[in-house]
This record gives structure tokens, sequence and C-alpha cells, in this order.
């Protein structure tokens, strides 16, 4: 099971603190404007580990390439650069079929079959049905059976069933602000910031952690069933082991017999939430 999820990351978080007497403050950093921070865009894949898999999917940038039409004190006349941008439709596609699919093929090419959990908006639903059509496909690279690949959205209005919005990003930032006044507030250097991100993402998070997190989200996904797929639940704490949720859901969107998230149900597979068992 893949959570998927898009994050602006600033390079720099306005946040209050509080010095006492005889302790030393914060480095100070400059810049030239606290009210627009610069930023990068990034999509981040998690699984739940497994076997000698770690769980992390990838980090992937949301950028453009640029071609500078002027000199600058940032770039020359002709240099080509990322820039940082809203995901749209055809990037969505083109990230996830150019790197996430790819890894994977790579790094869960044990699991028979893999869902990529994401949330409902455009840039996600807007080719749906093309990410479903090579997910079908049965590749074969290396004389190994690649799993085939279920894209499901996940219930409207619903960030607690996705483990980036549930825990993940408030941890990933909360490592990524120890280091970020490391690096100069400047737009020349959002490469440098964003390698922080992504070295932050692979070094940081212990394998328990991780398992931790699924854990939680476990949790949360019993509570809503719980709440018959109702908002009326409180997020659970303390939680220290979870065993997955299996439960049988309809893919008919007519249905509304049944107010819990859509079936986990894909060519007569059952999956179990929020992780599908290898073969």
């Amino acid at each position: 099971w893949v959570d998927i999820d898009e994050k602006w990351w600033d390079m720099l978080k306005k946040r209050l603190m509080k010095v006492h007497p005889g302790q030393q403050g914060q480095t100070r950093v400059a810049t030239k404007n606290k009210r627009f921070v610069q930023k990068v865009m990034g999509l981040c894949a998690v699984a739940r580990p497994y076997g000698d898999f770690n769980g992390r999917l990838g980090m992937y940038r949301c950028a453009r390439k640029k071609v500078a039409e002027r000199n600058s004190k940032y770039h020359e006349r002709g240099d080509v650069y990322d820039e940082d941008c809203e995901v749209d439709g055809d990037m969505f596609y083109e990230i996830v079929t150019k790197q996430l699919i790819p890894d994977i093929y790579d790094k869960m090419a044990d699991f028979d079959v893999v869902f990529v959990q994401m949330d409902n908006a455009r840039p996600h639903v807007k080719r749906i049905a093309d990410l479903e059509r090579i997910g079908k496909k049965r590749k074969r690279i290396k004389g190994k059976q690649m799993p085939l690949i279920k894209f499901v959205l996940q219930p409207a209005n619903s960030p607690d069933t996705n483990l980036n919005d549930l825990c993940f990003f408030g941890s990933l930032s909360k490592l990524i602000q120890e280091h970020e006044r490391e690096i100069e507030h400047r737009a020349v250097n959002k490469d440098k910031f964003w390698n922080l991100i992504v070295e932050q993402y692979h070094k940081s998070h212990r394998r328990e952690t991780l398992e931790r997190c699924w854990d939680v989200k476990t949790a949360v996904n019993k509570c809503i069933l719980d709440a018959k797929g109702t908002n009326n639940y409180e997020l659970p704490h303390g939680i220290k082991h979870e065993e997955p949720v299996s439960h049988a859901i309809s893919l008919d969107l007519d249905d509304t017999g049944d107010p819990v998230a859509r079936t986990l149900d894909y060519e007569g597979l059952h999956a179990s939430l929020p992780s599908s068992l290898p073969r």
C-alpha cells in the first residue's frame, strides 16, 4: 500500500520562540520579505515497510524547466533551471509514469498488487483512466513479473486516511526545520534546500518510526469504520501496534448504502487497509 500527496515546503518556517535570560537565541536569517518565503513543491510517496523494503519509495520534485531569457545575478541568459509550480494533470501523469511506477517496480517487485492511494484533487483525476490502463499491464523485467498497480481515490475531505497528511509530513517538517537555517534564504539556494528535504526523507526516519505511522493510520481507519464513515470520531492516541484492517467496500459510486470509503477490490483480489500482502 502506497500513499502519495504533494506539499509546498517553505525554506524558512515562521514561528514564535521564547528565549530566557542566559540562553542563546536562534541564528538570525536574512530574508528580503518575511511574508513571501521561498519554497519548493514535492510529491511524496510512502509505503508500509515489509521485509528488506524500508517503505520509502521516493520524493519527487514538482518543477518545470525554464530557460533564462536575460542575464541576472542568479542565471545567465540561456541557462536552464527548475521553477517550482503547482501540479496539473499532465505533470502528475508524467511524475507517476516516469518516476513513481519505475520505483514501485524496483522496490516492490515481490508484491502481487500495489495500491496507490491519493486524494480527489483535479490533477489526480484528470488522467486517472490512463494511469489505470498502465497499472493493469503486467510487465516482466529481467525475467521477473512486476506487480499490478491499482490507483485508489480516498474519500473526499478525509486527509486522516492519507499517511502523509495524517502524520508523516508533520514529522518530516520538524526534521527539516532543524537544518533549514544552515541554508541562506535565497532563490538561488532552492536546489540545496530540495536536496536537504530528500536527504531527511531517506535518512532521518527509522523503520520503527515509519511502522508506527502506519499503525496510527490503521487505528484511524478503524475509528472511521466504527463511526460508519462519518466524521464523528476522535483521533486515537498511544497507539502501539495495530493489525491491518480488512473491510469489504463496493466500487459502485452509486452505492449510497455504504458511507465508508469505496471498495479496494481489483480483478477479484481483496486488499487490506492499509497494506497489501506480498506474494
